[in-house]
């Protein structure tokens, strides 16, 4: 496995969490909601920078939430 796939990899994991607010994810990102259940689903091979973007996004959350 390479970085971006496990980057894509722990994106899915958060995305598909059950306390996990897709249309939240998608409005502070910026991202389509549409392209984030894509990702979360398995349905699309996103771009780097949406996958970064989306792990950046959960490790800022991490970072804040004290987890």
């Amino acid at each position: 496995m390479n970085d971006q796939t496990d980057m894509l990899k722990l994106v899915q994991e958060r995305l598909k969490d059950p306390n996990t607010v897709t249309k939240k994810v998608a409005t502070d990102t910026g991202m389509n909601y549409d392209t984030v259940l894509r990702i979360r689903n398995g349905e699309v091979d996103p771009g780097y920078s949406k996958v970064k973007a989306l792990y950046d996004y959960f490790i800022a959350e991490n970072s804040t939430s004290g987890s």
